[in-house]
């Protein structure tokens, strides 16, 4: 390994960890992985306290690593459904090892799950909605257009940089089963990769949805059972 990919030396044992001396102390992957990142003081410096162990901390984890700005936090496993996810996510550069695969970034836009209550359409996207909103901090501006019905279902659009709006569209699927459909943009971009992962955490966040199922357009579109529980 070479110098500039030592771990910081309060890294965890693992293959998670901060490059020594990488750190921009920009704390964003604290935000995501808080469980998992930690902050030496006197050095300035950000670590992993802990490699993951469950599945969420893994999740987690590929989050932080997308969020560390320079590709500080970074992976030296060989695990291969790890590092197909990181390249998923647009992460290649920051794994030591190759993909044994011939994984590429893929955007998985179309999420569909089940709601515990019979909801309208209208109801689901203005949940939606409401967690957006409640994003907005001093850090964090987001602008969220009215809802309006499209169709089936109901569409509204957000955005968090200048004029770059995303639309989101809900429609019921199932209603015999209460599975519902939300998607969005059509195309592989890092904008879009944060939607699908604001829609990741709206409904996990929310009891009363569950059975999560993830597709990419191309998988959707031609009817596909190729999904998995989170987006990346």
């Amino acid at each position: 390994m070479s110098d500039e990919r030592r771990p910081h030396p309060k890294n965890a044992p693992g293959p998670f960890y901060v490059a020594n001396g990488c750190c921009m102390q920009c704390m964003a992957p604290h935000a995501v992985a808080p469980s998992l990142m930690g902050f030496d003081d006197p050095d300035r410096h950000c670590f992993v306290k802990q490699q993951p162990q469950t599945d969420e901390d893994v999740y987690q984890a590929i989050r932080a690593v997308r969020s560390s700005e320079m590709q500080c936090l970074r992976y030296s496993g060989n695990d291969p459904d790890i590092l197909r996810r990181l390249v998923e996510i647009g992460e290649a550069e920051a794994c030591d090892n190759p993909s044994p695969t011939t994984s590429e970034p893929i955007l998985r836009n179309h999420v569909t799950f089940v709601s515990i209550l019979p909801h309208e359409v209208l109801d689901v996207a203005l949940a939606f909605r409401y967690y957006i909103l409640d994003q907005n901090s001093k850090f964090e501006r987001y602008e969220v257009t009215q809802p309006k019905h499209e169709g089936n279902g109901v569409t509204f659009a957000f955005s968090w940089y200048e004029d770059r709006y995303y639309t989101i569209s809900v429609e019921r699927r199932e209603p015999a089963t209460s599975r519902w459909l939300v998607k969005h943009s059509p195309i592989w971009e890092v904008g879009s990769v944060a939607v699908s992962l604001m829609i990741d955490d709206w409904l996990s966040n929310d009891p009363r949805f569950s059975d999560f199922r993830w597709f990419s357009s191309e998988v959707w579109d031609r009817a596909g059972d190729d999904w998995q529980r989170r987006p990346y």
